[in-house]
């Protein structure tokens, strides 16, 4: 499925937590998605999508070397 292969390409990342602190350039999975952080969040807080620049799949794609295959559906 897609969230199948979404999730395989954001794998390598910890998912956003709400007791953790992290400084700009972390990256986090939160929500199927990749996200870096932009602005450092040294006292743990909900998840705000001021303080996170989402990241495009393909770059995570590429940041992670990831090796992602499709199926031919045309046979």
């Amino acid at each position: 499925s897609i969230n199948n292969l979404v999730l395989n390409m954001i794998e390598p990342y910890a998912v956003y937590s709400t007791t953790s602190t992290y400084a700009v350039g972390d990256r986090v999975r939160y929500n199927y998605q990749a996200w870096e952080c932009n602005t450092a969040i040294t006292t743990a807080e909900a998840w705000n999508a001021a303080h996170w620049t989402a990241l495009d799949a393909i770059q995570t794609q590429i940041d992670n070397k990831t090796l992602v295959t499709f199926r031919d559906w045309s046979s």
